[in-house]
């Protein structure tokens, strides 16, 4: 069993190691916490992208032309 440990105006609760590596959380993740049915829900934050920082990350060379896959075999419409 753990205590909730008082951490300035916030509440604190030690993840034990087991549980921690369990779910792939270790020092510095970013966590999002909800109440789900009177419990407390933590999971590992997914990275919000926004367009314009994975353009501002692409690069020239990782531009590719076009891909001839051959004529039409069957019923596609190009």
């Amino acid at each position: 069993m753990n205590a909730v440990s008082r951490w300035g105006n916030s509440l604190a609760l030690r993840v034990p190691k087991r549980i921690a590596e369990e779910a792939g959380l270790r020092e510095g993740t970013q966590v999002d916490m909800r109440v789900s049915q009177g419990s407390i829900v933590v999971t590992p934050s997914r990275p919000k992208y926004r367009l314009d920082d994975l353009m501002a990350a692409y690069k020239p060379e990782h531009r590719h032309g076009e891909v001839d896959f051959g004529a039409p075999e069957g019923e596609e419409k190009w």
